[in-house]
C-alpha cells in the first residue's frame, strides 16, 4: 500500500517530510525510501490522500478504559452547575417506581455514574438524604469528576456491607457534618472502598468493543490502561472475542505486584497488542478534592482550614515500591498532583535508582499539576517521565486559583517549564476524567484555553498562563513519540520510519500550520490495517 500525495510528519527528526509512504508487512516498508520518487515503480494499491496530513497513531498515555466505556452509557453529571440541577439529573435517570409499575431488576435499580463538581457539594454539607430522595432511595454510587470522591448513602453502603464508620481508614476521608452525621461524600481511600464494591454487570466486551472502535476513531492506536489486574481480564477477554484495534500497555496496581513477582513477569511482557506496563502507585489526592498534598498549605476558604493534602503512599512506602517493583522488572507509575508529593515521589526515585535504572520502560510520575522547578530538572536528570493532561487545566483553572493562589499556578500545568528543563512529557486525558481526545490535549496544550474538540468554551480571561504553552511540534512528539520511547518500544513505534509498525492518523490539515481547533481525524491506522475512517478516504 502506498499513502500517495500526502502531507507526512515523520516525528522523526533525520526525516522529517515526505509527500508519500509505503507500507507493507504492517509496517512503513523497510529498505526503501518513503520519497515519493523512489517507490513510483512498485506495482501497490495507491491511494491519493489529496494533500491531506499523516502522522504517527496517537497515544493515550493515561486512561481508565473500562470507566469510560461505561461512562458512555451512565448518568454523566459533567456540566452540571448546581446542586439542584445534579439532583435533577439523578432524578430523571432513576425516576421513583409508582404504584403498581412493574419492579426492576435488581442490576436496573443501581444508579451509576458522576462527574459531579467538588465545589457543588461544599463540605460539611449534609447531600446524603437530598440524594436519596431523588433516587427513590435506589442504591447510588456517583464519582466526583476527578474520579477521588464518591456521593453516596448510607443504605447504600449498609447494601454492601459496610458501616460508615469502618470507611474511616487511613488515606481515607469521610465527611461529616457539625453534628457528626456522614454527609453522603467519601474521598480517596474511603471512596475507593465503596467504588470497589459497586456493580460493573452492565461492562461486557461488546461495550469495551464500542468505546474500542470510538477510540479509533478519534486517532488513538495505543492507550495505557491504568486499572490494573481488573482491566488485563477486560483487555484479555477483548482480545479472545473480538480483537483488538490497538495496542495496549496495562499498568498494575500495589496489590498485583506480589503476583508478578510470583509468576516472573515484567514491564512490556505479553504480545505485540496487549503488555503489560508499570506499577501504578498513589502519593496523594487531588486538588479538586483538596487532598493534593502541598508544600505550603492551600488559600483558606470559606472558613474552613487550609488543607494541606492527604499522603497515601508515604516516601518510605515508595522507597520500598521502587526496590521490589524494580527486582520485579517494573518501573514505578506514580500519581501526584501536589509539588510536595511529587517532591516525594522524585526523592524516593532518586534514592533506590540502582534498583530501576536498567529497566527499559521509564519510570513515570502522573499528572505532576503542580512542580517545584528544581524537581523539573531532577526528573529530566534521572529519566523520569512526566505524564500530563492538558485538558485538565482547561476545567481546573479557576478551582486551581482559588486553592494555590495566582503566585503558584504559574508553575501549575507548567508544560513549557517541563520541556526546558529537559523532560520528556506524554499527553493524555485521565479517560473518563476527561474526555478521550488526542486533539483536545494537544489544543489545550498549545493554546492553554478551550474552545475546541470537545472543551469547555475558550475563558473570558484569555489563554492561562500562556506563558507555559508548548508548539505543536512538541505536542504531537508528546502524543506519538516521546511515549512509544518511555514505553521502551521507540524502535518500533512512535514514528514514521521504514522498519517501524504503520501505526497513523490521517488528518484532515497540518497541524503544524493549521490552528488545531481546524483539524480533524479523517482515517485510523494500526499495524497497516484501517481502524477507522476509511470510507473517508473512498476505501471500503
Amino acid at each position: 500500500m502506498i499513502l500517495d500525495n500526502a502531507n507526512v510528519l515523520t516525528m522523526d527528526a533525520a526525516l522529517p517530510h515526505a509527500r508519500a509512504l509505503a507500507i507493507a508487512g504492517g509496517k512503513v516498508l523497510g529498505g526503501v525510501d518513503s520519497r515519493e520518487d523512489a517507490i513510483a515503480s512498485h506495482a501497490h494499491e495507491r491511494i491519493d490522500l489529496r494533500g491531506k496530513t499523516v502522522v504517527p497513531g496517537f497515544v493515550e498515555s493515561h486512561c481508565h478504559f473500562r470507566g469510560w466505556a461505561l461512562a458512555q452509557h451512565r448518568l454523566s453529571l459533567h456540566g452540571a452547575t448546581s446542586l439542584d440541577e445534579l439532583l435533577a439529573r439523578a432524578r430523571d435517570h432513576a425516576p421513583v417506581p409508582v404504584a403498581g409499575a412493574a419492579v426492576a431488576r435488581e442490576s436496573d435499580a443501581w444508579v451509576l455514574g458522576g462527574g459531579w463538581a467538588d465545589a457543588l457539594l461544599p463540605p460539611g454539607t449534609n447531600v446524603a438524604d437530598a440524594l436519596e430522595d431523588a433516587t427513590g432511595g435506589r442504591p447510588v454510587g456517583l464519582h466526583s469528576r476527578d474520579g477521588h470522591a464518591l456521593w453516596t448513602t448510607p443504605r447504600t453502603i449498609e447494601r454492601l456491607g459496610l458501616t460508615v464508620d469502618e470507611l474511616d481508614v487511613p488515606g481515607g476521608v469521610v465527611e461529616r457534618d457539625a453534628a457528626g452525621e456522614f454527609t453522603g461524600v467519601l474521598r480517596e481511600e474511603s471512596a475507593w472502598l465503596v467504588r470497589a464494591k459497586l456493580p460493573t454487570d452492565d461492562l461486557d466486551t461488546k461495550v469495551l468493543a464500542t468505546a474500542m472502535r470510538e477510540a479509533a476513531r478519534r486517532g488513538v492506536t495505543s492507550l495505557h490502561d491504568m486499572d490494573g489486574a481488573a482491566a488485563l481480564r477486560s483487555w484479555r477477554a477483548l482480545e479472545d472475542e473480538r480483537g483488538l484495534a490497538l495496542r495496549v500497555w496495562v499498568h498494575l496496581l500495589a496489590d498485583d505486584l506480589e503476583h508478578v513477582e510470583a509468576l516472573g513477569l515484567g514491564g512490556g511482557w505479553g504480545s505485540d497488542r496487549l503488555a503489560l506496563g508499570g506499577l501504578k502507585l498513589y502519593a496523594d489526592g487531588t486538588m479538586g478534592s483538596g487532598t493534593a498534598l502541598v508544600h505550603e498549605p492551600e488559600l483558606p476558604r470559606d472558613g474552613a482550614p487550609a488543607r494541606e493534602g492527604v499522603a497515601i503512599v508515604t516516601g518510605d512506602e515508595l522507597r520500598r515500591y521502587a526496590r521490589r517493583a524494580g527486582a520485579a522488572g517494573l518501573p514505578l507509575v506514580v500519581h501526584a498532583i501536589g509539588d510536595r508529593a511529587v517532591t516525594e515521589v522524585v526523592d524516593a526515585l532518586e534514592a533506590t535508582s540502582e534498583h530501576w535504572s536498567h529497566l527499559h520502560l521509564r519510570p513515570r510520575i502522573e499528572h505532576a499539576q503542580l512542580v517545584r522547578v528544581e524537581d523539573l530538572a531532577r526528573c529530566a536528570r534521572l529519566g523520569i517521565a512526566l505524564a500530563v493532561q492538558p485538558a485538565m487545566l482547561v476545567a481546573d483553572r479557576d478551582e486551581a486559583d482559588a486553592r494555590w493562589g495566582a503566585e503558584r499556578t504559574g508553575r501549575a500545568y507548567a508544560y513549557r517549564s517541563m520541556l526546558d528543563a529537559g523532560c520528556g512529557i506524554l499527553l493524555g486525558s485521565d479517560a473518563p476524567i476527561e474526555d478521550m481526545n488526542p486533539l483536545a490535549a494537544i489544543h489545550a496544550a498549545v493554546t492553554r484555553t478551550g474552545g475546541a474538540h470537545g472543551l469547555a468554551p475558550a475563558h473570558v480571561d484569555g489563554p492561562w498562563h500562556p506563558e507555559q504553552a508548548i508548539d505543536p511540534e512538541a505536542a504531537l512528539l508528546a502524543s506519538t513519540a516521546w511515549p512509544a520511547d518511555a514505553t521502551g518500544v521507540g524502535d518500533r513505534l512512535g514514528r514514521l520510519t521504514p522498519g517501524r509498525a504503520a501505526d497513523l492518523v490521517v488528518l484532515s490539515a497540518d497541524p503544524l500550520t493549521t490552528p488545531i481547533a481546524e483539524v480533524e481525524v479523517v482515517a485510523t491506522m494500526v499495524g497497516g490495517r484501517w481502524t477507522a475512517g476509511a470510507a473517508n478516504l473512498g476505501l471500503r
